[in-house]
């Protein structure tokens, strides 16, 4: 099984290459890029397939503001998977449709099967009512480089119109750079502290991060993360389980049987979904807020690297879904 993963650079890593590795060739280059992403989903799930023999692999490093052209796809005709792995990096949306539709295009002429086959814009929430607050400002792209922004942070909350018309000023030619938006928060029991769930989709396989930080705007950073799964699930992943660790003793997620509350994540993650019907790996940021879920962020390229358990089970998830699109293509073939 021949596949490519097609990767976006994170700006962070554009601007740190250099710095860190010091000049190389084009070659070491790209070999550092590759590496700056390992701990990225799908890279490192696609990297153990490789390590254990299950599929042929090709990695490809994409600078988005050079590389998206309609010959681009030309060179990668032999392989029967192309998995996209794209960001919203401030790339033309009408520059990467038309990428993806001539993908499509070389996809069915080839029986090449496309996964990810999409590079959304961010995610965002509309403000229902004239002086709605509390507000979240944040970057409008995906990735948005902090030399690019003109203040400290990149994320702000605004509780009142005069906090709002403070924080305009004090960002000046920079607020074409931000959106805002509804600011939603799950306080715990625990005075303080703050909770955020991370959802991790693998096709049709949901795992759930719950991040606690004592700040307001949680991320990877200032925040403790533990996993969950839902019960449903516990059987087929400890048959998996068992197949790689012929003794397991110790599980590093846990397994929840809150059946309403699993139930109303699928809900918003099918309507998720119904909206960018091409996204198959990704993760999302959500809050629960009154009873209810709010996406407030949405990645197709993300740092996560869960944990050991969790890893074997997303590995074996992806590679039985590459078994099948395979299976699929060589029938056409």
């Amino acid at each position: 099984m021949k596949v490519i993963h097609f990767f976006s650079i994170h700006p962070y890593f554009l601007k740190i290459t250099t710095r860190r590795f010091g000049k190389t060739s084009k070659s070491d280059y790209i070999q550092n890029i590759k590496q700056a992403h390992h701990g990225f989903l799908p890279n490192y799930l696609l990297g153990d397939l490789f390590k254990s023999g299950k599929l042929e692999l090709q990695v490809i490093p994409v600078e988005m503001s050079q590389d998206i052209k309609s010959d681009f796809m030309n060179q990668y005709l032999s392989a029967e998977v192309w998995i996209f792995s794209f960001m919203d990096y401030s790339v033309d949306f009408e520059a990467i449709s038309t990428f993806f539709k001539d993908c499509r295009r070389l996809a069915k002429e080839y029986n090449i099967k496309i996964i990810n086959g999409t590079c959304a814009p961010r995610y965002q929430n509309k403000i229902s009512t004239v002086g709605q607050f509390p507000l979240i400002a944040k970057p409008k792209q995906n990735g948005v480089p902090q030399k690019s922004i003109a203040q400290n942070s990149t994320f702000s909350v605004l509780w009142d119109k005069k906090q709002l018309m403070a924080w305009e000023n004090s960002i000046a030619d920079s607020r074409p750079l931000f959106v805002l938006e509804p600011y939603y928060a799950n306080t715990s029991t625990d005075q303080g502290l703050y909770i955020q769930e991370r959802w991790i989709v693998i096709f049709d396989d949901l795992t759930v991060g719950i991040r606690i930080s004592r700040d307001n705007i949680i991320k990877r950073k200032n925040s403790m993360t533990y996993f969950l799964r839902n019960r449903a699930s516990l059987r087929m992943d400890l048959s998996v389980l068992d197949d790689i660790y012929p003794a397991p003793d110790t599980l590093e997620h846990a397994y929840c049987d809150d059946l309403d509350l699993w139930e109303l994540r699928y809900k918003r993650l099918a309507k998720f979904l119904n909206e960018r019907p091409n996204m198959e790996i990704f993760s999302l940021d959500v809050i629960f807020h009154n009873k209810d879920f709010f996406i407030v962020d949405s990645n197709e390229h993300t740092f996560e690297e869960g944990t050991k358990s969790l890893r074997a089970l997303w590995t074996n998830i992806l590679y039985t879904k590459l078994q099948e699109h395979t299976v699929n293509n060589n029938t056409k073939r």
